[in-house]
């Protein structure tokens, strides 16, 4: 669809994920007001997504790899994406509410200059029930934003988000160098962040759905590649000099984020491990009583027998059978 104004790709890699298709394509198809176009790129389905795409006719422009991975399919669209255009990635799970990009349109009129646009993110259960997301506030500031962002107290999520091309130049040489690893996309905001002025669109809002499938709680994947983030991140091809000294802080924060992930599984030896480490690499970062009483409580149950466990990838042992997670939130304390 053509309108005056900027010009938006939306980006929507998909794997397996037919059955939701159709919610998704149809909330990018209807958005009026905005001049954008859809690519969808299927990471190598294997059920009925093409013959849904291929309803779409000229549409949307569809595409085919082998089985690379949700980043090197995001790759292959920005790099078919012109340098003039907006970026948008919405997984094929999800779904823009009527007038997103209308309403990412009108700031990008007055200031195109903006690196990173953030909407409104709803979460939705897989009863239905939704949850909106909190409404951050921005500094004008870029190593204040980027600051915030990596200790998690700027809570800003690529879904959802409105890149200008620039900032996603780095994608090609990070998954070139590192691979696909766990928090790419938070690498990408962050030194979007520090390198430009950013701002927040409260009524863009996108719909994010929980469901059995969406493996957002993936524990080994976070924990044998999320550090890797790290590195990539906080390099100073990518980074302004002002940045580079706050590499401590933010390997503090992705320990702590892994243990409290290890804690609500049980999986006890390795979150003793990661609480110590992250106290070490960030102890402010870890004064707060919450943190505190886990390392503990972690640090004790780890030093009891394991009962029947086996050996684990990444130390320590899990009980035969599968550890219900506790009942605290991971995600309650920032």
């Amino acid at each position: 669809m053509t309108c005056s104004g900027p010009r938006f790709t939306v980006i929507m890699p998909t794997r397996n994920y037919g059955r939701f298709l159709r919610r998704a394509v149809d909330s990018v198809l209807g958005q009026e007001g905005a001049d954008f176009e859809l690519r969808v790129i299927d990471d190598g389905s294997t059920d009925d997504t093409a013959d849904i795409a291929a309803t779409y006719g000229d549409d949307i422009v569809y595409e085919r790899q082998a089985q690379a991975g949700p980043f090197r399919a995001c790759r292959r669209g920005v790099e078919q994406t012109p340098p003039d255009r907006y970026v948008l990635f919405l997984d094929a799970d999800d779904r823009l509410r009527p007038g997103f990009l209308r309403a990412m349109a009108e700031p990008l009129r007055h200031f195109p200059e903006t690196g990173m646009l953030f909407g409104t993110v709803i979460n939705v259960t897989a009863e239905g029930r939704e949850r909106p997301g909190p409404a951050p506030a921005v500094s004008a500031d870029p190593l204040t934003n980027f600051d915030r962002f990596i200790q998690g107290r700027l809570e800003l999520s690529a879904g959802g988000a409105v890149f200008a091309r620039w900032v996603l130049a780095p994608l090609a040489e990070v998954l070139d160098r590192f691979g696909s690893f766990h928090g790419l996309d938070r690498v990408l905001v962050a030194q979007g962040l520090a390198r430009g002025p950013c701002r927040v669109v409260p009524e863009a809002e996108v719909e994010i759905h929980d469901h059995a499938q969406r493996l957002r709680d993936d524990v080994d994947s976070f924990c044998a590649t999320g550090l890797t983030a790290v590195d990539a991140l906080f390099r100073s091809d990518l980074l302004p000099n002002a940045a580079l000294p706050y590499r401590r802080r933010f390997l503090g924060r992705v320990l702590l984020e892994q243990a409290r992930l290890l804690y609500r599984y049980q999986r006890w030896p390795e979150a003793a491990s990661r609480y110590r480490r992250a106290l070490r690499s960030d102890p402010a970062g870890m004064l707060r009583l919450r943190h505190l009483r886990r390392m503990l409580l972690s640090n004790l149950r780890a030093g009891l027998p394991s009962a029947g466990g086996r050996e684990r990838a990444f130390g320590g042992t899990e009980p035969v059978g599968h550890a219900q997670p506790v009942e605290e939130s991971i995600y309650d304390d920032g």
